[in-house]
């Protein structure tokens, strides 16, 4: 194999961890957890792969008046049971709040972009999901539209070439 990385795709998996979710102030600005679908880490994957790390990416479109904000507290969950969830620290940076506030002195400013958190997930239970948590400062305006991706790697099978064969 070359030191250049040419087949990304071989080592990676996405998979939907949100679906499109629309929320406004009017809902009271705190609109409490959005929890993600879950993953199982031991069955979802082609080839049976188990990941070690994954990045969550969390798409966001707002319409916030001037001087209010969003945050959004991006986390991750594990559980042995798919039904009782705990945070789960899966190294630096893997959790946090991000604030996006408008500058603008007119109402609807317009904000988008992505909040990434990164994750090592050699110690997680078998299923995993995001939790995503935003909240809006009340205003007649402010709305949030979000969605996420997980992408996982590091697992430990040999990625298949154009031809199906394995690359050594």
């Amino acid at each position: 194999m070359h030191s250049t990385m040419t087949n990304i795709g071989g080592y990676i998996t996405s998979l939907l961890a949100l679906q499109p979710t629309r929320m406004g102030a009017s809902q009271g600005g705190n609109v409490g957890n959005q929890n993600g679908h879950t993953f199982n880490r031991f069955a979802n994957l082609p080839g049976g792969d188990l990941p070690l790390s994954a990045k969550g990416i969390v798409g966001l479109r707002t319409t916030i008046a001037s001087g209010n904000s969003i945050s959004v507290d991006v986390r991750f969950e594990d559980s042995a049971n798919d039904s009782d969830w705990t945070h789960f620290n899966g190294g630096p940076g893997s959790s946090g709040v991000t604030t996006i506030t408008a500058l603008s002195t007119a109402d609807g400013t317009n904000k988008r972009g992505t909040i990434e958190r990164s994750v090592n997930l050699s110690g997680a239970r078998q299923y995993v999901r995001m939790r995503i948590h935003p909240i809006l400062t009340a205003s007649g305006v402010d709305t949030a539209e979000l969605s996420a991706i997980l992408v996982t790697g590091g697992g430990v099978q040999l990625p298949a070439d154009s031809n199906g064969s394995l690359q050594a």
